[in-house]
This record gives structure tokens, C-alpha cells and sequence, in this order.
């Protein structure tokens, strides 16, 4: 896990695709964590997902993060379902699911 500052902001969800081991989740961590604006990441092999907790969660921030992810080789999609904390982000999530399934 990366912790670059606590975790404050709004955390997204990512799947995460042909991560095979410590090594590779280390990598997604490494990549999501060079994007402006994320705060912390935590990358689970088991689940595939990826979850970013973003300071300010802009489309373009959050396309930045899956494109840095799939840069590093490992497919990645926005999660569908997502969980409880998530539901901070408040009216602004469905403007944001909206864009991005448009």
C-alpha cells in the first residue's frame, strides 16, 4: 500500500486485470500513485481492484489513473459496484458514472 497522506478525499474503485503477484500489485501501486491529485493506494491481488483515494476526483483525474494503470500493463476498468465509502462523493458520482459510461 501506498500512503503518501491520510486518507482523506474521495476513494475509487478500480478492477484490475493479469496481476500475478506482490510484484505486479507494487507496480499498479506505483503507477496510480504518480497520477496528480491521488492521495493513497491500495491494491488487492485476490480481488483484482484497485482502490485510489483521489483528493479532487475529476473525470480527467480519473481517467488519468485507469490510463496510468493500463500503461503499466494491466487492464483496467472504473468498478461498477461500488462500495459504501465511495458513496461520499454525494450528487457529483452520478455526474461522474454518467460521463464516464456515456
Amino acid at each position: 500500500m501506498t500512503d503518501t497522506a491520510p486518507q482523506t478525499g474521495q476513494r475509487i474503485d478500480f478492477d484490475v486485470s493479469g496481476m500475478t503477484c506482490a510484484a505486479c500489485v507494487r507496480r499498479v501501486e506505483r503507477a496510480a500513485s504518480k497520477v496528480e491529485g491521488v492521495l493513497s493506494s491500495t491494491v488487492n491481488l485476490a480481488t483484482e481492484r484497485a482502490s485510489i483515494h483521489l483528493s479532487n476526483p475529476t473525470i480527467d483525474r480519473i481517467e488519468a489513473v485507469r490510463k496510468a494503470i493500463s500503461d503499466a500493463g494491466y487492464p483496467t476498468r472504473l468498478t461498477t459496484q461500488q462500495s459504501a465509502p465511495s458513496a461520499d462523493l454525494g450528487q457529483d458520482s452520478d455526474l461522474i458514472w454518467a460521463m464516464l459510461l456515456s
